[in-house]
């Protein structure tokens, strides 16, 4: 299995939770959360984190720098465009995408997605069924360039994938097995945060060895 370019879509410029992504979750940057969980992935070989380019998110753009993570920088409305930019100048054949609003985002899930990705010979899959904020999506590179020379609505180059997942062509849908949608675990809102918030003081202690089904017992879900 080849590895994969895990691309991060983080901006400062939230319309209901401003600077969420630098927002202390136990002393450390939403930001910072997302990017560790990803490093546990055993298919991720590469860790992007594409922003815009605008002044409000230097100050996501100089921490980042700070911690040595990579950074693509671009367009804040054409997101597909920035994706597709930050694939370009870090070759591989597959991409991850992860939002850097999901601190609990699973890199056991993720590796799930891939093998099945992988295995089906898909173009394009993403996880169903699973809490908000755990999933993730794959898509080969090819039809990341596919999207972007073809996707026009504003919808779509802002939100990355749909085309991908309306197109034709081989796709598929990790499912999880028990529908568990209505679970949040992202940051959206205060009151999201504040969840997580909890969430985190339970388990984080320095290091992240807490998962999907850690949380699910945590929350009184069956597994």
């Amino acid at each position: 299995m080849l590895p994969y370019l895990a691309i991060v879509q983080a901006r400062m410029g939230s319309s209901r939770l401003p600077g969420k992504v630098m927002a202390d979750l136990c002393s450390k940057p939403i930001i910072w959360h997302v990017i560790e969980r990803l490093r546990l992935s055993k298919t991720v070989g590469r860790i992007v984190v594409a922003i815009p380019t605008g002044e409000k998110d230097d100050v996501l753009f100089a921490y980042l720098h700070e911690i040595g993570a990579e950074v693509f920088r671009g367009s804040e409305t054409d997101v597909l465009g920035r994706f597709c930019q930050a694939s370009r100048a870090h070759p591989s054949h597959a991409v991850v995408r992860v939002t850097a609003d999901n601190p609990l985002f699973d890199p056991k899930v993720l590796d799930e997605t891939v093998q099945y990705f992988e295995k089906g010979g898909y173009r394009y899959a993403r996880t169903e069924g699973f809490p908000l904020g755990v999933g993730a999506e794959v898509f080969t590179a090819s039809l990341l360039e596919e999207a972007n020379g073809r996707a026009l609505t504003a919808f779509e180059r802002e939100h990355v994938t749909p085309y991908m997942y309306t197109s034709q062509g081989s796709r598929g849908a990790y499912d999880c097995g028990k529908n568990r949608s209505r679970i949040r675990l992202t940051v959206d809102t205060e009151e999201d945060f504040l969840f997580m918030q909890k969430i985190y003081k339970h388990f984080f202690r320095g290091f992240h060895n807490f998962f999907l089904d850690d949380i699910l017992a945590y929350l009184g879900e069956e597994i």
